[in-house]
């Protein structure tokens, strides 16, 4: 005698089976139409967050999620009754009318967010991960913050699906990726950038031709170093520079002291390679070998990285190829593909990017600008407008998912080179009623310039300046002059009159 049987039996064994099957039996159905209806919440999130991240009304997805649930699917019934009526269909339905007002829910609602993460994945994603709280704005405390955690964790979960449509253009560029040993974090920086050192010796205090004694280990690396090339570098005989190998001897007999070879070999790389502005904008981009770099004398980041390993491997040092996305002021919140280097000195990993201490590209034309901004740059600063494909190559204690890296503020290096603190916004993009605010603390007394745009304006469009009020606390507010999507600049300098240089981009969402 099976179950079924003992359950149409008369008696207590059978009256309780009946009421735990009806028990399980409303419990799933109860937790089945949450799930459904959770759909069309989730629409409008979705919905409503593109809205937000586009410097649109979140009203109107709060429309299309009444279209959700329940007019689309109370008309698709009313349209399959009146089908019924026509064909004279008289027999009893299958499903009740509350069974099939959640499944069309969930058919429509479904439907509509498959087209959403369909049509633009990679937007959606960045939406999700930087714009999901939107309604969270303004608030704060325990639960708020519990809340905000548990949207971007959901936001995180589609981190697969913007990799599926964002792929680096550069990764087939490289020679070879940033495998070996798991990498070590070098020494962890101090919270505020140390200051630079005494500049370098001049090239007539290079050192002697004989190679010197091993060197021991160097103690911690200041940063940055001052923007002087390598004696070395800036003293080779243009004989000596036939073929890479031939440079990377000459720098590997002449210093001994790995830091500082590795400082050489970033120089000479920053400095005698030029960015192929050309090649990129017509994206027209040749071979980024090593030897191909070095012979046309200039290449993309891919080249410039290619170029560095390769000349690395001949002085012995160990330095990998590591791939994945930057920010500039020109890139969305998520960056662009991007190809940069690791070494190891002294058994510790460092960062370095000779691409942007290289010079800087506008348009078809490259500037030429040495600097050291991105060598040996501490990993919570390089972080900030760098994220590898493989996270161990953040070389942080806690690795940043792409969400956190997008939400952070997009700042350059130099930022924190002209000792600058950012107090607000803690956000890349934040919605604002009609005025931008920005407040910084200036220690070093910096000159701050500010100027704002719409997103998406023509290159030749006219920046509108910011209001700035100088001091030790510098305070930015820009008067947007309508809604939309504002990028705000900001720009930095030692003098009042001299040169300012970008060091971060914001975008504000004017909302009135």
């Amino acid at each position: 005698m099976g179950w079924y049987d003992a359950a149409r039996m008369p008696g207590p064994r059978a009256s309780r089976l009946s009421l735990a099957a009806s028990i399980v039996a409303l419990v799933v159905k109860v937790a089945v139409g949450a799930l459904v209806l959770a759909t069309p919440l989730l629409g409008v999130w979705l919905a409503s967050s593109l809205a937000a991240h586009a410097g649109r009304s979140t009203a109107l997805p709060f429309v299309a999620g009444l279209l959700a649930f329940p007019v689309a699917p109370l008309a698709w019934d009313f349209w399959s009754e009146h089908r019924r009526k026509q064909k004279k269909v008289t027999g009893e339905r299958i499903l009740t009318f509350a069974d099939r007002l959640l499944l069309r829910t969930f058919a429509v609602s479904f439907t509509l967010i498959v087209a959403m993460l369909v049509v633009r994945p990679a937007v959606a994603f960045t939406a999700l991960s930087t714009r999901g709280d939107w309604m969270l704005d303004g608030r704060a405390g325990p639960t708020v913050e519990r809340a905000r955690r548990a949207l971007f964790t959901v936001a995180g979960g589609l981190e697969w699906l913007y990799e599926l449509a964002h792929r680096n253009r550069y990764e087939k560029l490289v020679e070879d990726d940033a495998t070996g040993p798991e990498p070590t974090p070098g020494p962890a920086p101090s919270p505020t950038p140390v200051p630079a050192p005494a500049p370098a010796p001049t090239p007539t205090q290079a050192p002697s031709p004989t190679p010197a004694p091993e060197a021991k280990p160097a103690a911690p690396p200041a940063w940055p170093d001052p923007p002087t090339l390598h004696p070395v570098v800036a003293e080779i005989p243009a004989g000596e520079e036939s073929n890479l190998e031939a440079v990377a001897r000459f720098i590997k007999g002449r210093e001994p002291n790995p830091r500082a070879r590795i400082k050489a070999l970033h120089d000479y790389v920053a400095d005698r390679i030029a960015y192929d502005a050309e090649a990129l904008a017509d994206d027209k981009i040749p071979p980024q070998g090593a030897s191909s770099v070095f012979s046309a004398r200039k290449g993309v980041c891919a080249g410039y990285a290619n170029l560095f390993k390769a000349m690395a491997k001949v002085t012995g040092d160990e330095v990998v190829v590591v791939v994945g996305d930057a920010r500039t002021d020109v890139d969305e919140i998520g960056g662009g593909g991007h190809a940069w280097n690791a070494a190891r000195i002294d058994g510790q990993w460092y960062l370095l990017d000779a691409t942007w201490d290289a010079g800087h590209v506008n348009g078809r034309a490259f500037t030429k600008r040495y600097t050291t901004d991105y060598f040996l740059t501490p990993p919570e600063l390089f972080g900030v407008d760098h994220f590898p494909e493989q996270e161990r190559w953040q070389l942080k204690a806690r690795a940043l998912s792409r969400g956190e890296f997008m939400r952070q503020p997009m700042l350059r290096a130099r930022f924190f080179t002209h000792g600058l603190r950012l107090d607000k916004p803690d956000r890349s993009q934040v919605t604002v009623a009609e005025r931008m605010d920005i407040e910084l603390d200036n220690p070093r007394g910096a000159f701050v310039l500010a100027n704002f745009e719409p997103k998406g304006a023509p290159p030749d469009a006219r920046d509108e300046p910011c209001e700035v009020r100088a001091g030790p606390r510098v305070g930015v507010s820009c008067k947007l002059p309508h809604d939309g999507v504002f990028r705000v600049l900001l720009f930095a300098g030692p003098q009042q009159y001299g040169r300012f240089e970008h060091v971060g981009t914001f975008e504000a969402v004017s909302a009135r």
